[in-house]
């Protein structure tokens, strides 16, 4: 059987305490039962525990024990502020990464394991940076809506001019993001609400054509 170190036995403590099964003001195992389970030096044992003091997880109580510290408002805070930071940061990520379309908060909060509070505030962060849009009955759009529409009117205006003559491909998605100045879900977004107008249509093997005479669509 490997060697168990006190950085490992440390671990263990701090993923039963993450997972819940030990929490704030629970009396953590004695130091004779860690080294009877773990097969160690008694001085293995304390060093783990100095590790979790020195990190403010653990609190000795003279006389007592050692018991899950509880945290502090300051410290639950920044633990949860930085939490929606982190989830935020992921749905970043796919928003500039992938091809989704919608989120809905129930669902997200059961993927990262938060509070549906949590996965509000890092919605409300994108809403904020203009990476989604709120809508009643649906949950949350990727890209925003005003900016989806500009790219829109944007395409619509270079039909107008000739830039894009119908019957020939529009540029795609990447090019489009880098030339409006938009994430491409946004870019993806207008398109398919241009193909709902009639104004581009897709054919296999050609991409997306301009159908539109730079008219009025119904």
């Amino acid at each position: 059987m490997a060697s168990v170190g006190f950085q490992e036995i440390a671990e263990e403590i701090r993923q039963q305490i993450d997972a819940g099964r030990w929490s704030a003001g629970h009396r953590l195992p004695s130091e004779a039962a860690l080294v009877a389970r773990f097969g160690v030096a008694r001085a293995t044992v304390r060093r783990a525990f100095e590790v979790l003091e020195a990190e403010g997880i653990v609190e000795a109580v003279s006389g007592k024990g050692r018991f899950v510290r509880a945290k502090t408002n300051d410290e639950s805070s920044r633990e949860a502020s930085a939490k929606y930071e982190q989830v935020a940061a992921q749905l970043r990520r796919e928003v500039t990464e992938s091809q989704v379309t919608e989120w809905k908060s129930s669902e997200l909060a059961t993927r990262f394991e938060v509070a549906p509070g949590t996965v509000r505030k890092a919605l409300q962060m994108l809403a904020d940076e203009g990476l989604v849009t709120a809508v009643s009955g649906r949950g949350w759009l990727v890209g925003s809506g005003s900016r989806t529409q500009e790219v829109m009117d944007a395409i619509k205006n270079s039909v107008k001019t000739g830039e894009f003559g119908v019957g020939t491909a529009l540029p795609g998605e990447r090019d489009l993001a880098a030339r409006f100045g938009v994430a491409r879900i946004t870019v993806h977004r207008a398109i398919e609400r241009l193909e709902e107008e009639g104004v581009l249509e897709k054919q296999q093997g050609k991409g997306r054509l301009i159908t539109w005479q730079g008219g009025k669509t119904e």
